[in-house]
């Protein structure tokens, strides 16, 4: 069995701590610009939510925008997605500012 494929990558702006770490092309690790731990995982984000001992969960990025349900648990280096569906589609670019206040909820 051969060695893990890692590649590491910087943000190009100045003074940004953002930083992405890509192992084996499926799931990959990075920081925010903020400096906590993040999940990529099919291009969705992923923010660390509970961790205890080697077992972390996490918590789309989303969930406070969209309330969006969809979890992953990883232990060591096995990653388990417990909720795959997303209420939202993929997001590439960041939100204008305001936009969330035209946003209305449908019942």
């Amino acid at each position: 069995m051969g060695r893990a494929f890692r590649s590491y990558w910087r943000c190009i702006h100045a003074f940004c701590g953002a930083q992405l770490m890509l192992r084996n092309g499926e799931t990959s690790y990075m920081t925010s610009k903020y400096g906590s731990k993040q999940l990529v995982h099919n291009n969705y984000v992923f923010n660390r939510h509970v961790f205890r001992g080697d077992i972390t969960y996490w918590r789309c990025t989303q969930y406070s925008v969209y309330k969006c349900r969809a979890r992953i648990r990883t232990k060591n280096e096995r990653v388990d997605v417990l909720n795959p569906e997303h209420n939202h589609a993929v997001i590439t670019e960041p939100r204008k500012y305001g936009s969330l206040k035209n946003m209305r909820v449908v019942t």
